[in-house]
């Protein structure tokens, strides 16, 4: 996806959009690396939203819904704590390194998969380890929700990019440190950027900030 693309993850607010919520019946088991079997009970919601609020809010729902979950912090305790030798590989209180770890993660294991035509879907953090698959949107539920289940102080970001009358992207944004935040780092695990990349303001037309604490 191109910068002048970010059209997926948020996508159109104008006149009414129909989002899927969707989660899996099966959630409470760790997530394997497969799809779920053909007898797995998926469930969904579907739901009528018209503002950018109440489409965040949603997304909102499921971040918390999904740190409830308790394979989601024994997945980011996982990825935080190994050991290099005799010491951890990211050291005790080391926030940046541990943001930086969970966000490889994601991006390294999520790969970046169109919504259903016309539907805005957005998935469970298990649900998505599940399928291995997501948009924006579903990385940004993922990646904060890990962020949470350790401490973490992650925000949420939606952006309209200049070319687009539409808010059309979203990504998530770690205060650090987590007790006294003195700076954010950006953390956009939909793009083939490092942690801190962050789209360049000549091409942001609006940008609103969602905190989740």
């Amino acid at each position: 996806m191109t910068l002048g693309e970010l059209v997926v993850g948020i996508g159109s607010i104008v006149g009414g959009v129909r989002v899927l919520h969707a989660a899996h019946a099966r959630d409470r088991q760790r997530p394997p690396r497969q799809p779920p079997p053909p007898n797995g009970r998926l469930r969904s919601n579907l739901y009528n939203v018209n503002t950018l609020d109440a489409r965040v809010r949603r997304i909102t729902d499921m971040v918390r819904a999904s740190i409830r979950k308790p394979e989601v912090r024994e997945l980011a305790a996982a990825i935080v704590a190994q050991k290099c030798g005799g010491d951890w590989c990211i050291r005790e209180k080391d926030w940046p390194g541990e943001s930086r770890a969970l966000f490889d993660y994601v991006r390294h294991n999520v790969r970046y998969t169109g919504d259903i035509r016309g539907i805005d879907t957005f998935q469970s953090a298990i649900r998505t380890l599940l399928w291995a698959a997501g948009d924006c949107d579903d990385m940004a539920i993922l990646l904060a929700a890990l962020l949470l289940s350790i401490g973490h102080l992650p925000e949420l970001v939606v952006i309209r990019t200049t070319n687009s009358r539409d808010w059309n992207h979203i990504y998530v944004r770690d205060l650090l440190p987590p007790r006294h935040p003195t700076r954010r780092m950006s953390l956009d695990a939909s793009m083939d950027k490092p942690a801190g990349w962050e789209v360049p303001e000549r091409l942001v037309a609006d940008r609103r900030v969602y905190p989740l604490h």
